[in-house]
């Protein structure tokens, strides 16, 4: 797909068909046998981005541009594999040099940045809630974390993304108490012991920055827990 968009052979009509493809490719990770697969896919679907913002003119992007930003972004704050996050800045950049039109571009490309990127404690904890301050972003992220990355076969992953989560939760705490707990508190009678270990650690880790916050619970949400 890179190589053909820079080359002027994939026209703009078809990217209506792959940028959902794009976008799947982005964020895939699975576990086969003992080893996972996914870092290559990922870390070429940084570069395809990299090579549609060099390839094509805003206009014929527009329609995706917040798409596109947002995923490149989770892979830039929250990929496990350092090279993937670079690459996911390194084409965010690009399309923010290229394109112009990438919500709050230049902010964000200033702080999450290569070097910025390269410690994961770093991209969790600092510069996703940095990237949170807006408002295009915030939901996206939160819901990649608890959708994605809490039930993450890496116990690593599940544990920074709890304290992550416990960041986030102040930049729209009445989402995480009215729409993310109920979310997480669906996860709890799973059979998968990773998704069962990255709830509890999750829904503790929200519930103390709601308290920290001096905000209410639901009851129905109380009785659950």
């Amino acid at each position: 797909m890179a190589e053909l968009a820079k080359r002027g052979l994939l026209l703009p009509y078809r990217l209506e068909h792959l940028v959902p493809l794009l976008l799947r490719a982005l964020t895939y990770d699975e576990m086969k046998g003992y080893m996972s697969v996914g870092q290559n896919i990922r870390d070429s679907a940084c570069y395809v981005c990299w090579a549609f913002a060099r390839a094509y003119e805003p206009q014929d992007l527009q329609p995706f541009i917040k798409k596109i930003a947002t995923g490149l972004l989770i892979v830039t704050v929250f990929d496990r594999e350092i090279n993937c996050r670079r690459a996911a800045s390194a084409a965010f950049q690009e399309s923010v040099g290229r394109l112009g039109t990438f919500p709050h571009g230049i902010d964000i490309m200033t702080t999450a940045d290569f070097y910025t990127v390269g410690l994961r404690t770093n991209s969790y904890l600092i510069i996703s809630d940095f990237i949170a301050q807006f408002e295009d972003y915030t939901i996206p992220l939160i819901d990649h974390l608890v959708d994605i990355k809490t039930g993450h076969w890496d116990i690593s992953i599940r544990e920074i993304t709890a304290k992550t989560l416990n960041k986030l939760t102040a930049r729209n705490v009445d989402y995480m108490k009215s729409i993310i707990l109920n979310k997480l508190l669906q996860k709890a009678d799973s059979i998968d012991v990773n998704v069962r270990h990255g709830f509890i650690l999750a829904v503790g880790e929200i519930v103390l920055a709601i308290k920290q916050l001096n905000q209410p619970i639901s009851e129905e949400v109380e009785a659950m827990l």
